[in-house]
């Protein structure tokens, strides 16, 4: 993403250059380089044993490798608003958006609080809801108040609310500084 299409982020969407910078890169992170617009499920078996841990051992890694429904029915079904694992809740609801809003319950209140209906269609998220998805969760999850300066532990803060914990912190870290940059033209 360029300096013109960053700035144009920040001027509609009203944020101050610090607020756009942390989204810009968290946003950058998740979707590494804005070339995913949902969750990537496609596992191998070592990868579902470093990424899934709690939810998978040597055993059924190998059962569930390259498996995407199963793998996300395995990891989401039973919790955030889904139904069990064979309900294919975890499926459906999964990862999408720029955010990646996952959870029937995101998508209920994401729904709710929109105005669509993205709970019996999810799929509308995208294109239609991509950057939305975003918004709205720094929105409703109080993140643009931890956005007003761009520190190390600001990153730190915004990264774990985000991601649950500091996945990817330094290279979070590394495009918030780029966006500060492009944002003002460089003159930090």
């Amino acid at each position: 993403m360029g300096k013109n299409t960053a700035r144009k982020m920040a001027d509609v969407c009203d944020l101050s250059n610090e607020q756009a910078a942390h989204f810009l890169g968290q946003v950058h992170h998740e979707t590494a380089g804005f070339t995913y617009d949902e969750e990537n499920l496609n596992y191998s078996a070592l990868g579902l044993l470093k990424t899934f841990p709690k939810y998978f051992d040597i055993k059924n890694a190998k059962k569930y490798a390259y498996k995407t429904k199963d793998i996300a029915n395995v990891i989401y079904g039973g919790r955030m608003g889904n139904l069990k694992s064979l309900s294919n809740d975890g499926y459906k609801y999964r990862g999408r958006g720029c955010i990646q809003l996952t959870g029937k319950n995101n998508y209920r209140k994401f729904s709710q609080d929109h105005k669509i209906d993205v709970l019996e269609f999810p799929d509308r998220i995208l294109p239609e809801y991509y950057w939305e998805t975003g918004l709205w969760y720094f929105d409703v999850n109080s993140l643009w108040q931890k956005c007003n300066e761009i520190t190390y532990k600001s990153i730190q803060e915004v990264t774990s609310s985000i991601n649950g914990g500091y996945n990817g912190l330094a290279d979070r870290k590394k495009l918030t500084l780029h966006y500060i940059k492009l944002l003002t033209n460089g003159n930090l």
